[in-house]
């Protein structure tokens, strides 16, 4: 009875182990935060629209990669799929986003990520949804995680203005 109290006592340990892990784990990877709004702005050489994610975690992230695309939904047979169009981005990929931090006086913890592709032309039917995805690396742990938002009606995501300073993820 003695060897079967100890076998469930190691199972159990080793089961509080492995929860504490994950635990510690969770916390050790980037945080991002994507902007719920597409800023479309103007200047000299016309219309772009931009994307803002926010560094919420308390290390700088390494080796940020963006991707945004327009999905347009297709019926097929049987349901629907969605076919997909890369929208260029005027840069892709961010070696360092430092760590949020209050008192950055330039906010190098918040990008901005440009597009010219006008998304009021291409981003016609409320079926579409434009997708943006940020894959970012935690500077101390190595740990990576993928963040994803999708706007789903252009009349909802799309915003005139720019975004706002900082952890603030509105545009006026």
């Amino acid at each position: 009875m003695e060897i079967v109290g100890n076998i469930l006592l190691s199972i159990l340990s080793g089961l509080v182990a492995s929860g504490v892990f994950l635990l510690v784990l969770s916390k050790l990877r980037p945080s991002i935060e994507i902007s719920p709004f597409i800023a479309r702005e103007k200047d000299d050489d016309g219309k772009f629209f931009t994307f803002k994610i926010v560094n919420k975690s308390r290390r700088s992230c390494i080796g940020v990669k963006v991707d945004a695309s327009l999905a347009k939904q297709t019926n097929v047979q049987g349901g629907h799929t969605f076919w997909t169009k890369q929208l260029p981005l005027k840069q892709t990929e961010v070696f360092e986003i430092s760590r949020n931090d209050k008192k950055d006086s330039n906010a190098d913890y918040a990008w901005r990520f440009v597009t010219d592709e006008d998304l009021d032309k291409i981003w016609g039917s409320d079926n579409d949804l434009v997708r943006f995805r940020v894959l970012a690396t935690d500077s101390l742990t190595g740990f990576s995680r993928a963040f994803v938002h999708q706007f789903r009606l252009a009349r909802n995501s799309i915003k005139d203005g720019s975004h706002h300073f900082g952890n603030d993820l509105n545009v006026s």
